[in-house]
């Protein structure tokens, strides 16, 4: 075949390849159910660069949702408050935007930093002290940590320690409220850490029971959706396995 035969023929399978394009556009029915590989047939053709009627094809796959947005790679909408998104690429599945996986916080370790249970523990070592009359000497190894030698602490103890409890009276109810204090503020923070983490885990509820049966019946290929990172699942297996401690925990 010369090289002449070899273009025209080329020219043929363009257009060829137009046509059934043109054909597919001109059978377009949005008055049936948009399946994912006729969906992706639909992009492959100039319609995947029309906004307004991307948009509207995509409306028909999840009627349910809202707030559809054209992007140059797919299309966006919002299901019971995630929002999702539809490759018009070659990609098929759809692409779930996620959040960071919270996971159940420990009431024992809810501090943000390790010092602040050191801080507590202490005090209530100290308090301990106070009430069984221990000497000086046992409250000031206490006190410095066991850092000075023997012979030292009792100038520090004299000239240090006795004169700053005395000047901010510090005695066993300033070391209590202060021990109260550090307890209600790491109540506190477990009891925020916990209301986050409640929170992941009703959203999530959502999907799995509501939205999830929604996206299967367009595709089984379900993604978290990361634009830097590209495809991973393993936010939604974690997530489940929250769920499932939640459950367990309530029951």
């Amino acid at each position: 075949m010369s090289n002449l035969e070899e273009s025209i023929q080329e020219q043929i399978e363009i257009i060829k390849e137009e046509q059934a394009k043109l054909s597919l556009l001109q059978s377009l029915k949005l008055d049936v159910p948009i399946t994912e590989d006729y969906f992706h047939q639909l992009c492959e053709t100039p319609l995947r660069y029309n906004k307004d009627l991307l948009c509207e094809i995509a409306s028909h796959i999840f009627p349910m949702a809202t707030s559809f947005e054209w992007h140059p790679n797919a299309v966006s909408c919002d299901i019971d408050g995630f929002k999702i998104f539809i490759p018009t690429s070659r990609c098929y599945g759809v692409q779930v935007d996620t959040d960071y996986i919270v996971y159940h916080p420990d009431e024992s370790t809810s501090f943000k930093y390790w010092y602040e249970d050191k801080d507590i523990e202490w005090l209530q070592k100290y308090i301990a002290l106070i009430d069984v009359k221990a000497s000086w000497y046992k409250k000031a190894q206490l006190r410095n940590n066991h850092y000075y030698k023997k012979w030292v602490l009792p100038f520090w103890w004299l000239f240090k320690i006795i004169p700053k409890d005395i000047q901010e009276n510090r005695n066993r109810d300033w070391y209590s409220n202060k021990l109260g204090e550090m307890l209600n503020h790491k109540q506190s923070t477990y009891n925020a850490q916990l209301e986050t983490y409640n929170q992941l885990v009703d959203k999530w509820r959502v999907y799995f029971d509501k939205v999830l049966p929604v996206l299967n019946q367009y595709t089984n290929d379900i993604y978290e959706y990361e634009q830097k990172n590209g495809y991973c699942t393993k936010f939604f297996e974690k997530v489940r396995e929250e769920i499932q401690k939640s459950n367990l925990t309530a029951n």
